[in-house]
């Protein structure tokens, strides 16, 4: 799988978990301490962020890291 489509994917998983939990991207980008544009652009697949934030927005999602990357 190229790394553009494993961004989306993880990015679109992130999307789907914080609109089931009804998240606002404000909300979550609060939650996990980084920026607005951050979470818009992980969610876009428009940015590689770090395992320590993959871990971060998996807990404020209430779900596992593993969940968000499969």
């Amino acid at each position: 799988m190229k790394r553009n489509s494993l961004l989306r994917s993880f990015g679109r998983a992130i999307r789907h978990r914080r609109n089931e939990i009804g998240l606002t991207q404000m909300k979550l980008a609060e939650l996990v301490g980084c920026s607005l544009q951050h979470i818009g652009n992980v969610e876009r697949g428009e940015t590689n962020t770090s395992l320590i934030m993959v871990f971060k927005i998996a807990n404020a999602l209430k779900t596992s890291a593993g969940d968000l990357l499969s």
